[in-house]
């Protein structure tokens, strides 16, 4: 088990934050970082339950007690780009939106 989600594990392992340990704490990393990377809590669950019955409620506490290993610094940003286009998949037309910091490159939002 190595990247993201093993981190996350460790983390959450060296955190304690978990006091009871019914689930794995691997699993409540994973609907933990499903959620966070823009999942719904229903959707997640829907997930997670193919392999093990979790709750969309058990995902959101577990998230809100693990929210401070996401904490996000703001940063001031002199200028952005947004763009839109729009893409054919299979003969169907999506738009794609994305934001980007015009100094470094970097992409902040992306929104199809």
């Amino acid at each position: 088990m190595d990247g993201m989600l093993a981190n996350l594990v460790n983390t959450l392992k060296n955190k304690n934050i978990f006091e009871r340990n019914r689930k794995t704490t691997r699993t409540r990393a994973l609907d933990i970082m499903l959620y966070h990377l823009g999942l719904s809590l229903r959707k997640t669950r829907t997930i997670i339950s193919s392999f093990e019955k979790v709750s969309h409620e058990a995902i959101r506490k577990w998230y809100l007690k693990a929210e401070s290993i996401f904490s996000l610094q703001e940063k001031q940003r002199n200028s952005l780009a947004i763009d839109e286009t729009k893409v054919k998949i299979q003969g169907e037309q999506h738009i794609i939106w994305a934001a980007i910091d015009i100094q470094n490159w970097e992409v902040l939002k992306v929104w199809i």
